[in-house]
C-alpha cells in the first residue's frame, strides 16, 4: 500500500516540477535575451558577453553594392562585445528605446527567441551549455 500511494504521490508531483523546470529555464532564457539586447543600448560589454556561446555567429542578409546578390555578412562573439564596448547602441534616443523578447519555442536543451527594439528585428537560438542558457546563434535585421 505504501508503494501505490507514494507512486501516486510522483506521479501527481512530476507535472509540477516540470512545470517549475519549464518556468525557470523560461526565466533563464529571457533573462540571457535580455542581456543580450539590454546590453547593447547600454553599452555593457560584460552583460552583452555574459549571455554569449563562446562560438556565437550573428548573420544579417545583405545586398552585394555592384551584383545586388544576396550575401551573407557574419560577425563572431569576439567582434559582437568589441562592437558593445565601442558604445553599442547607446546613441539611440532614450525616448525611442524599448525590448520586445517572447520565447517562441523550448525543446529540451534548445530554445527560440524573437527579439524586437528600437533598430532591430532578432531570431535568437539558445543553448543550454553547462546549465546556462547561452545565444549561440543570431539572425537580424535593421527596422527601417
Amino acid at each position: 500500500m505504501k508503494e501505490f500511494v507514494l507512486f501516486i504521490v510522483v506521479v501527481l508531483l512530476s507535472p509540477l516540477t516540470l512545470l517549475a523546470q519549464n518556468r525557470e529555464d523560461s526565466l533563464a532564457i529571457k533573462s540571457a535575451s535580455m542581456d543580450y539586447v539590454e546590453g547593447w543600448y547600454e553599452a555593457d560589454y560584460k552583460r552583452m558577453e555574459s549571455s554569449l556561446h563562446p562560438d556565437l555567429v550573428k548573420r544579417i542578409v545583405r545586398e552585394h553594392p555592384r551584383s545586388k546578390n544576396s550575401i551573407l555578412n557574419h560577425i563572431s562573439k569576439t567582434t559582437l562585445v568589441e562592437y558593445t564596448r565601442g558604445g553599442g547602441g547607446r546613441d539611440t534616443p532614450r525616448e525611442k528605446l524599448f525590448y520586445e523578447v517572447d520565447v517562441l519555442d523550448v525543446y529540451k536543451g534548445i530554445a527560440t527567441v524573437k527579439g524586437v527594439s528600437a533598430n532591430y528585428v532578432d531570431y535568437l537560438h539558445l543553448a543550454k551549455w553547462n546549465d546556462k542558457w547561452l545565444i549561440v546563434n543570431i539572425l537580424w535585421d535593421d527596422r527601417k
